[in-house]
């Protein structure tokens, strides 16, 4: 049974079989600039509800590949996209990249961050400190990011921000916080991150 929320005032539909919309996903999304996605090439990374892509081509991407390991996240971020008429997202099933093959100038990342003792829940668990997928995206997004292009990535306080802060400088990559959320239990931070 479909559900409903809205994102600014764009009405998007969800599931129970997929991550509902949450702080997290609006933090991500409004702190993206326009001018920084208009015209580009982008990849929305464990899709979910499509709440990314469709911000992504509210603000003028040109293509929007939404990518997902569980089907009927792309089933949604489909009925979403053509409920909205946003005819540049298309969307891909892939255990993150794996079944990618193109570089992109723009990458967003909501991964599942909840500190975990195994992956049960798809969309919410992220493993010991709950940076298992967060490990595995920082060790690859190098490999599918244009020259120029840009990562924006959400991170939980959940899972040890000066890990990825030393990691991507450690790897040649400058980085900005471009938004947080402090709540009483954790601190949701939202990176932008560029090659140095």
């Amino acid at each position: 049974m479909l559900k409903k929320t809205f994102f600014n005032e764009t009405e998007i539909s969800f599931s129970d079989e997929v991550y509902e919309p949450s702080e997290d996903s609006f933090l991500l999304a409004n702190s993206i600039p326009e001018s920084l996605v208009f015209g580009k090439n982008c990849l929305d990374l464990g899709c979910g509800s499509g709440i990314q892509s469709i911000n992504l081509a509210l603000k003028k991407a040109a293509s929007i590949l939404a990518v997902d390991i569980n089907e009927k996240a792309l089933e949604l971020t489909q009925l979403n996209a053509r409920n909205l008429a946003l005819h540049q997202i298309k969307t891909l099933k892939s255990d993150l990249f794996e079944v990618v093959n193109e570089k992109f100038d723009v990458i967003v990342f909501n991964p599942p961050y909840l500190p975990s003792n195994e992956l049960k829940f798809q969309d919410l668990d992220g493993g010991f400190k709950g940076r298992f997928l967060v490990d595995l995206f920082l060790n690859q997004f190098s490999n599918y990011l244009a020259p120029k292009g840009i990562v924006f990535l959400i991170q939980s306080s959940f899972n040890d921000f000066k890990l990825t802060e030393s990691f991507l400088q450690e790897n040649g990559f400058s980085f900005i916080v471009i938004a947080n959320q402090k709540f009483f239990f954790e601190e949701l931070r939202v990176y932008q991150i560029t090659r140095s």
